[in-house]
């Protein structure tokens, strides 16, 4: 696989960020922080803000952050391997390799590990198969509810995990694996005594399996879907789908769903397909759609687009054609022309998704959507002036936020095009708008318009500021250690609003630590699934506020926690009510369960801190 993950934490600890942003960056100190312009937007006033005791960086003016690491990769275009590689070369950092390294022991745990998720794939699909009431369920939700044959799910070792927590150590056990190795998988989580194997529970219980493969088609890694099987007591049980976390295997940002079988089927006639969610991509493969392919969590990044144009050259993106559909467009456009490749559009009907539409339709209704296939640039400015009469300050705003795209355009055939039938769908004037270009090339976007370009889901995909009561919450998980363990013994994980990103993260990391799985915020890139939450928790380490009493201001949040969460099952029943028939028998029960939430509301105490109980 390539660079120890000891070694790549050894990097990121000992290459000191304020050194290496200054070869990039000319900064000046202000307070703890450096800050200077951004390297990554044409910008007049300092906005990227570079933090040395924790050694990372943060972009307002594109609201991107991370580490070192990432730094390197973003400024001077590198893959992952050779950033780390750069930067243990300049700061005398002694690399140790999992494959081709030093040691014999490091190139056994990556054999290990690859052998453990085969025998886990083949565990899952044996109990998906079996004759027990969980593995007909799963059979029965697999044909009927989503309409795949069943050899499909052999082709593709879709699988069952059982309820038990020990099931799958037990199906390991004997075959000799380290324990350093069933650690490091990803598919347990350890309590008590480390080196004990019976210290083991599954990470998924009562769940679906959909095995992920490398390019070589080796399974590195599994997505798991919820089901009626799906225990109470899973720290995760109201998530939807739960991915395996990052191991030396499976970096999600550089991983490709279907990418195994779609690199092969591509060619002039066949671009890559790109969708949004894995059975959409089996759903494609299944009708003949051999090239489709999904991204790992909730957008493409430049690491998977890279990867693509090692294959072919152009991508259809199929998308939903709601604010998530546009949201995801809007975030593959500038990646796929930056990396030159071609890339288009097809939107679906409102309410309509892939998978909807090929169950029912087949490849015929794929073809036949050719008609609403778009190009990028009438993607993009569809999305910018969404009404049909803009006003001519729209048109402005909305160049603007075109430019820098058309700025990073590998081809600058691609980019002249993509202007000119811009200015066409906009009914701009055409001089105005090119010599508005020049200037911004010249001169860069006014700081008011220099923003990433929104997309409909704003809200949720970058922290407008500590808005919500779990961004305040997370704020102090990254600002004060010391309040994840506290806050872990009195709030209940279903308590939290996981639709937005920064309670997703609230509650993953709530159930890493009750899974006794945490290590420390220093282990914060652990958890995090996609650069959107990356950002988000990068964002949040940027804010510094002070607070006189951060026990106080912890109980604020988890009171507004309490205090939403039962509004929002409040709502739920009020709605589940407004829908049912006046006669209808469920109405009775819908009641109760609306006056026993009141009751909550009117009877339960917030929970809180204990102030002796906190540093």
């Amino acid at each position: 696989m390539g660079i120890s993950r000891h070694s790549i934490e050894e990097v990121k600890r000992r290459a000191p960020i304020v050194d290496v942003v200054s070869a990039h960056v000319t900064l000046k100190r202000r307070g703890k922080s450096f800050v200077g312009l951004s390297p990554f937007s044409n910008e007049k006033t300092p906005s990227f803000y570079v933090h040395p005791d924790g050694n990372y960086y943060y972009c307002f003016s594109t609201s991107q952050g991370g580490d070192v690491i990432r730094f390197i990769r973003e400024v001077e275009n590198l893959p992952f391997t050779e950033a780390v590689e750069s930067l243990a070369n300049r700061f005398n950092i002694e690399l140790q390799y999992e494959e081709g390294g030093p040691t014999r022991e490091e190139r056994s745990l990556r054999k290990q590990l690859i052998e453990i998720h085969e025998h886990a794939c083949e565990f899952y699909h044996d109990c998906f198969r079996e004759n027990s009431e969980p593995g007909r369920a799963m059979r029965e939700y697999w044909t009927q509810q989503r309409g795949f044959p069943e050899d499909l799910a052999r082709e593709y070792k879709i699988g069952y995990a059982p309820q038990s927590g020990s099931a799958l150590q037990e199906r390991l056990a004997g075959k000799q694996f380290s324990m350093d190795a069933l650690c490091k998988c990803g598919l347990f989580y350890a309590r008590g005594d480390e080196h004990s194997p019976r210290a083991l529970r599954s990470r998924f219980r009562g769940r679906l399996m959909i095995p992920i493969r490398d390019t070589q088609g080796q399974v590195v890694a599994f997505t798991a879907r919820q089901t009626d099987y799906t225990p109470s007591d899973d720290p995760a049980a109201q998530a939807k789908y739960i991915n395996s976390p990052e191991t030396d295997l499976f970096h999600k940002s550089e991983l490709l769903f279907n990418l195994d079988r779609a690199r092969s089927a591509v060619g002039d006639d066949a671009p890559f397909i790109l969708v949004e969610g894995q059975l959409d991509a089996i759903r494609c493969w299944s009708v003949g759609l051999g090239s489709a392919i999904a991204f790992q969590g909730s957008a493409i990044t430049e690491a998977q687009i890279r990867l693509l144009k090692r294959y072919h050259n152009r991508l259809l993106c199929l998308f939903d054609g709601d604010a998530a559909g546009a949201k995801a467009g809007m975030a593959a456009i500038p990646l796929a022309l930056q990396a030159g490749m071609g890339v288009e559009i097809i939107a679906l009907p409102t309410g309509i998704d892939p998978d909807t539409l090929l169950r029912n339709r087949g490849a015929d209704g794929f073809f036949q959507l050719k008609s609403r296939r778009k190009t990028a640039a009438r993607f993009l400015m569809e999305c910018l002036l969404p009404h049909p009469s803009p006003s001519p300050q729209e048109k402005q705003e909305a160049f603007w936020k075109l430019f820098p795209i058309l700025q990073n355009c590998e081809s600058a055939i691609v980019r002249d095009s993509m202007l000119e039938e811009a200015i066409a769908l906009a009914d701009a004037p055409r001089a105005a708008v090119r010599e508005d270009f020049q200037r911004f090339l010249k001169r860069g976007a006014p700081m008011a318009r220099n923003r990433p370009i929104p997309t409909p889901d704003a809200e949720k995909s970058r922290p407008q500021g500590l808005t919500t009561a779990e961004s305040h919450l997370l704020f102090f998980f990254l600002h004060h250690e010391w309040s994840v363990d506290e806050v872990a013994k009195v709030i209940d994980i279903e308590w939290i609003n996981h639709s937005t990103t920064e309670g997703e993260l609230l509650g993953r990391i709530m159930a890493e630590r009750q899974e006794g799985n945490w290590d420390g915020i220093e282990c914060i890139e652990t958890v995090l699934e996609s650069d959107e939450e990356r950002n988000c928790v990068y964002a949040i380490l940027a804010h510094e506020l002070p607070f006189e009493n951060p026990v106080q201001e912890i109980n604020k949040c988890l009171e507004r926690i309490f205090r939403n969460y039962i509004a929002r099952r409040l709502g739920e029943v009020d709605e589940r009510l407004r829908r049912l028939p006046a006669d209808a028998q469920d109405r009775r029960a819908l009641r109760v369960e609306r006056a026993a939430l009141n009751r909550q509301r009117l009877a339960t105490k917030p929970p809180q801190l204990l102030r002796e109980t906190v540093p």
